[in-house]
């Protein structure tokens, strides 16, 4: 069964993010034609969104912006650097510690610098609320000591990047916004879609493929439940 998103608490970056990594998983996977078309569904149903928020991905950085997601930058790459370095030690644990560090960064993508800043916020919040909560990224920040100092200059950087892009975005953006609410709950209602057509195809015809899709979901769902509880 699919775990239900945290739709509500999420921010707009946030829900976008999560829409768009479910619709880029879903897509690896070869899709019977009901959920290929809820799949199309949800993907039209996000574009307004993206219009919405693209002023904020265009608008360009200040320098000490870029000074920070530098900064949030060198500490994706020097986490990146240590768990890979981790996964050829001689100590067995070490090695475990590494590739669990390894696997949940890949949950996000491969490039992780390169995602635009609003979504890099949001990965590196889920990042280090999975290496201070419980789960193994946690277990092997407690086994390599230099993970947890990773995960504060993570915390530290992403914290003062989002504070200093919050302060200096306008009133209007700041307003609430009825037209984003009511295509959120568009979007939203899309998603559901999906999301009973999958758990249908698995409950009507169970398969590996589809168990596995299901699985993939749900840990990268329950990432920001975790996310969304370490506020």
């Amino acid at each position: 069964m699919l775990t239900v998103p945290p739709f509500g608490p999420l921010r707009k970056g946030e829900f976008l993010h999560l829409l768009r990594q479910h619709i880029d998983i879903c897509k690896q996977y070869e899709l019977p034609p009901p959920i290929a078309a809820a799949l199309e569904g949800l993907e039209t149903a996000i574009q307004p969104l993206l219009g919405r928020l693209s002023r904020w991905r265009r608008e360009p950085l200040t320098e000490e912006l870029k000074a920070l997601n530098n900064q949030r930058d060198k500490a994706l790459t020097g986490l990146h650097l240590l768990a890979s370095a981790c996964t050829r030690h001689y100590d067995a644990a070490i090695v475990k510690a590494g590739e669990a560090i390894l696997h949940g960064m890949r949950r996000y993508g491969k490039k992780l610098t390169l995602l635009n800043y609003m979504a890099k916020t949001t990965v590196i919040e889920a990042l280090v609320s999975l290496m201070q909560g419980d789960g193994p990224m946690a277990d092997a920040a407690n086994t390599l000591p230099l993970v947890k100092g990773w995960a504060q200059e993570l915390q530290r950087a992403n914290l003062a990047f989002e504070t200093t892009w919050l302060n200096r975005s306008d009133e209007r953006a700041a307003r609430p916004d009825k037209s984003f609410t009511q295509l959120r709950t568009s979007a939203t209602e899309a998603y559901q879609l999906l999301a009973n057509r999958i758990q249908a195809q698995q409950t009507l015809y169970p398969s590996p493929e589809m168990a596995q899709l299901l699985a993939v979901l749900n840990e990268l769902t329950d990432g920001y439940w975790q996310l969304v509880r370490g506020r």
